[in-house]
Parts: C-alpha cells; sequence; structure tokens
C-alpha cells in the first residue's frame, strides 16, 4: 500500500526554481494527486477540492502582492540607516603583528609571533561576536516575516480544515502529501552533503519493492519519511527566518552578523543530514545480510556521487574487458591494473568520505570566519575562529580528494601506455570522457595529462 503510495505522490508536478522566500507549498497543479491520495468519498471530494482551489486563489494573490511590495522596497535604500562598525583599532593591532613578524631574525620567529598573536584575534573576536547586538531587520525582512507568518498559518488552517471534512482513514493520509511536498519540492536548496538525499528511494533501487513490502522495512520507511520531512520542516522554517537577515547582511557587508547566522544555518542543516546518518545506520541493521553491502554501495554513490562515481580509467577497463577479442596478455594485465589502482583508489576514497562527513558543516563556517577575521583585523588576518578536529577534517577531504584525483590520473596514464593510442582512440566518447571527480586534472582526448589546477585548501561539494 506505500509504495502505491509513494508512487502516486512521486507524480506532485515540479515547480519553477525561483526565489525560496516567495514558493508556494502548494498549487492548482497538485490537486489532482491530492485528491488521489486522499481519497475522499463523493460527498467530501467537492469540498477538499473547492479548500484546496480556495486556498491556492488566496496564497497566490498574497504571493503577487507581497512581490509588487518588494519591488518597491527594492528601489530604496534598505541600507540607509546602517552604520558599519569601525575596527580601525584592531586593523592597526593586526598591522603591527605583521610589521613584527617582517623584522624576525629567522622564519621559526616569524611564524611564533604570528600563531601567538592569532590567539589573541580569536580571542577578540569571540569577544565581538558574544557582545554583538541583533542588527536591526531591514524593511524587506519585515515584509518577508510578515509574508511568512501569513503562508504558514494558511496552510496550516487548510490541513485543519480538510481534516475535519474527511473520514478518519483518509485523515491519516494529509501528513503523506506534506511529506511528499517536503521531499519532491524543497524550498531551500541543499547545501551539505547527503542534505537531500531520499534513503527510501535509494533502498528501494538498491534491494528492490519486495525487500522493502516486508513488514520490518515497511514500518521503518514510514518512520524515516516522516522523520526526515520533520526535519525539513525545521530547517525550512529556520531558514525562512534566516534567509532575509543573511541578505541584509550581506549587503551591509556585515561579515560578523553573517558569522552568527551561517553558524546557526550549518546547525539546522546538519540536522536534516544526521537524520538520514541514523537511518543509514537504521535500515542497515535492519537488513539481511547479503543485502547490506549491496545497499551501503549504493548509498555512497547516492551520498557522495563526486566522490564513488565510476572513474574514467575504471569504467575504461570495463568496457575494454567486455570486448570478446581482447588479447588475453591484455586481459590479465587490465585486471591487474584494478588490483594496484583501484583498491587504493578505494580506500581514498573511503577516508575522504569520513573526512566529509566530519567536517560537512564546517565548510558554511570556516568561510565566514575567514570573512568576519578579514573584516575586523585586515586582509592579512587570513585564518579562522578555531582549529579543531573538525578543521582538520576540512583539510584532510581536501588532501584526500587529491589523492583520489592524482590516483585517477595515474592508473589513466597506466592504461594508455598499456593499451596505446590507437585502443584508447576506440573506446566510445561516452565511457572516455571524464566523470565530474576527474576532469580537472585529467587526460586529454590523445592521452596526454592535462595540467593540474591549483589545488583548494578546503573539500567542495
Amino acid at each position: 500500500m506505500m509504495i502505491r503510495l509513494f508512487s502516486m505522490l512521486a507524480m506532485l508536478p515540479s515547480m519553477a526554481v525561483g526565489d525560496p522566500m516567495l514558493a508556494p507549498d502548494l498549487t492548482p497543479s497538485d490537486t489532482a494527486v491530492i485528491l488521489e491520495v486522499l481519497a475522499p468519498d463523493a460527498t467530501q471530494q467537492p469540498i477538499v477540492r473547492d479548500l484546496l482551489h480556495a486556498y491556492a486563489a488566496a496564497q497566490l494573490q498574497d504571493e503577487r502582492v507581497t512581490a509588487e511590495a518588494l519591488d518597491e522596497l527594492a528601489r530604496t535604500d534598505l541600507h540607509a540607516a546602517w552604520i558599519p562598525r569601525d575596527f580601525a583599532e584592531q586593523h592597526r593591532a593586526w598591522t603591527s603583528v605583521r610589521a613584527a613578524s617582517a623584522e624576525a631574525r629567522n622564519p621559526t620567529e616569524a611564524r611564533a609571533i604570528v600563531a601567538s598573536n592569532e590567539a589573541w584575534a580569536r580571542d577578540e573576536l569571540r569577544s565581538l561576536l558574544k557582545s554583538l547586538p541583533v542588527a536591526d531587520a531591514s524593511a524587506r525582512t519585515i515584509l518577508l516575516d510578515a509574508w511568512s507568518q501569513r503562508r504558514q498559518d494558511r496552510l496550516d488552517g487548510l490541513a485543519a480544515d480538510i481534516q475535519v471534512v474527511l473520514d478518519a482513514e483518509s485523515a491519516t493520509r494529509w501528513p503523506l502529501v506534506t511529506q511528499a511536498i517536503r521531499r519532491q519540492r524543497p524550498r531551500f536548496s541543499a547545501v551539505l552533503d547527503g542534505e537531500h538525499l531520499d534513503l527510501a528511494r535509494v533502498l528501494r533501487d538498491a534491494v528492490g519493492d519486495d525487500v522493502c513490502a516486508e513488514p520490518e522495512i515497511d514500518v521503518l520507511l514510514d518512520s524515516y519519511a516522516a522523520d526526515w520531512s520533520e526535519a525539513a520542516l525545521a530547517r525550512d522554517r529556520g531558514m525562512m527566518h534566516l534567509e532575509p537577515r543573511r541578505r541584509d547582511a550581506q549587503e551591509r557587508g556585515d561579515h560578523l552578523t553573517m558569522v552568527r547566522l551561517i553558524t546557526e544555518e550549518s546547525q539546522i542543516r546538519q540536522a536534516l543530514v544526521d537524520v538520514n546518518w541514523r537511518w543509514y545506520e537504521a535500515f542497515t541493521a535492519a537488513l539481511a545480510p547479503e543485502l547490506i553491502n549491496t545497499f551501503q554501495r549504493a548509498v555512497n554513490r547516492a551520498w557522495y556521487p563526486d566522490i564513488f562515481e565510476s572513474s574514467q580509467p575504471d569504467r575504461m577497463v570495463a568496457w575494454w574487458l567486455s570486448q570478446d577479442d581482447l588479447p588475453d596478455d591484455q586481459r590479465r594485465a587490465l585486471v591487474a591494473s584494478r588490483v594496484r589502482f583501484g583498491g587504493p583508489r578505494l580506500q581514498a576514497a573511503a577516508a575522504e568520505r569520513e573526512a566529509r562527513r566530519r567536517s560537512s558543516s564546517r565548510r558554511l563556517t570556516a568561510k565566514a570566519e575567514q570573512r568576519a577575521m578579514a573584516e575586523v583585523f585586515g586582509p592579512t588576518a587570513l585564518f579562522r575562529l578555531s582549529d579543531d578536529e573538525a578543521d582538520q577534517a576540512l583539510n584532510n577531504a581536501a588532501t584526500r580528494a587529491r589523492q583520489r584525483r592524482e590516483l585517477d590520473m595515474a592508473w589513466s596514464r597506466h592504461l594508455h601506455e598499456l593499451m596505446g593510442a590507437q585502443a584508447w582512440a576506440a573506446v566510445p566518447d561516452h565511457i572516455r570522457k571524464s566523470s565530474r571527480s576527474v576532469r580537472r586534472g585529467q587526460l586529454g582526448e590523445d592521452g596526454k595529462p592535462l595540467r593540474f589546477g591549483p589545488v583548494p585548501t578546503e573539500a567542495t561539494p
């Protein structure tokens, strides 16, 4: 039954991408699918349909009025009253630190001077953040806050009215509609790894509908859908509050306030990711032993596609091995190359995944902290507020990503030498074309390595 409802809800129309602050929760085009899922009787159906249409009409009118009001505000100076903070004293102090470092007798002494003063600068920034008053909301933020509250009140009212109309069995299906909306039309884009990952879909694709229909798994799928939906709602409500204030801070160049806002954003986004981690462990524990590896491999590919998607050399080896006329000596050499390069690559990928997992939300806050440091102490203060385990994992993720790319390059060079230019050129373009994970620093069509680009200091999604 739940699998059939899942298929029906997957038919909800997509929504055009626009400002997430103004996007409606439901549209008139959703009505047919909602009615099919709720399955009201002949008496209830026209009432439910009228409620949905009235909701959509009121929501659309309010959206138009709000958009027009935003257009009017866009022609005014929203931040005319904003007075930038004065950090001249901190700038002078850090300039003196850099000067002392430049006059040091040797590099070791210079590094020690900078390092000791970084600790002072971090304490200073923490003190500033702690005492930082809440920035005044712009007229745009006040308008969007009011819109957000009306939107939520209107949706809550619709849900209450529909559930009064429906019988008890149909009323229990309304949460399925809201869960599907949050899953299939998330209001805010994913930023962290795994934020929008649909473990239920991954599980179905990996082990099949028959396994998912087993009572124990079916119950877990229902609980997971509700748990993820609740966390997604909390994320979206948090972002509806944060996003207008982020726009204010960005336009004002208020990097201290941005640190506070992005720290809060990272926490609510991480909470959604954590739901998927918890349920990944729950599904793994519930599966038969012979299905666990299949599920875990599927999760790796879906959660970290840039790490675990098939690499160019691996695809090329698979294609060559599928050719019936491949000489035996080349076949053995290709298999040996998988052992030589494939194993270390998998180890590097697993280490990169673990580092990315440990530093996922830190990616957001680290950049914000560096900008705040530069605002307070000057552009040479290029360090973060902390250097803890998450920061080390962030750097480790970049190192592991570089190792993975270098292994792919080395494997490709080996294959080109082993098979020759003619066999290389015979591989179809869709096989030979570099994947996203190795596009930089990969071999060209002639088999020669392309130039390396600069390696980032932080992992990128």
